[in-house]
């Protein structure tokens, strides 16, 4: 993933730049299937915070992918 340090959310955090959550982790692994026109994505989320997972739990908050291609800038 590549954010700029200068980034600012409007939302708490979990980064190690950040102090929003100041225990836990987080991890994506993935996998692709590529075809001439389609990309699809198998996502695995590790997430190491209780506070965040019970509010996953509870339909507060949820993981989301934000993907764009840097060339062309398509999202």
């Amino acid at each position: 993933m590549n954010v700029s340090p200068n980034r600012l959310f409007s939302h708490p955090v979990l980064w190690f730049l950040s102090d929003d959550y100041t225990k836990g982790s987080f991890d994506l692994n993935y996998t692709h299937e590529q075809s001439f026109h389609e990309l699809t994505l198998h996502c695995h989320f590790s997430l190491d915070n209780q506070e965040l997972l019970q509010q996953i739990e509870r339909k507060e908050v949820a993981y989301a992918l934000h993907v764009e291609c840097p060339l062309t800038m398509y999202r």
